[in-house]
């Protein structure tokens, strides 16, 4: 088993959530995700890169054909976080990401 790019994809629903999660001020998907990126500006290139082996590993004990999807948020400031998240196709992801929100509410 192994990571392949095609196992890394654009989440148009992610999306969504997020900038919906940023609109209302709640920020709680960032802990819901699997990973985030470019919201902690102490964090190193190498710690970034443990905590994306991680999530991939994460992903694959999962399921074997796992795909990771990402999202941005709002960049219209500069620079904006990017948040992943895994499942066995997208609709699985963003049930684990609901799941994750309604037990922290």
């Amino acid at each position: 088993m192994s990571f392949k790019a095609r196992h890394m994809t654009h989440s148009q629903q992610l999306r969504v959530l997020v900038l919906e999660d940023e609109i209302s001020g709640d920020h709680q998907i960032s802990c819901c995700c699997d990973m985030t990126s470019g919201d902690d500006g102490d964090c190193s290139a190498r710690e970034h890169v443990d905590a994306a082996i991680d999530m991939m590993r994460d992903a694959l004990a999962y399921d074997p054909n796992a795909t990771i999807f990402w999202a941005m948020g709002d960049d219209s400031g500069g620079d904006a976080t990017t948040y992943y998240l895994f499942g066995k196709d997208e609709d699985d992801a963003i049930r684990r990401l609901t799941y994750m929100l309604e037990k922290i509410s």
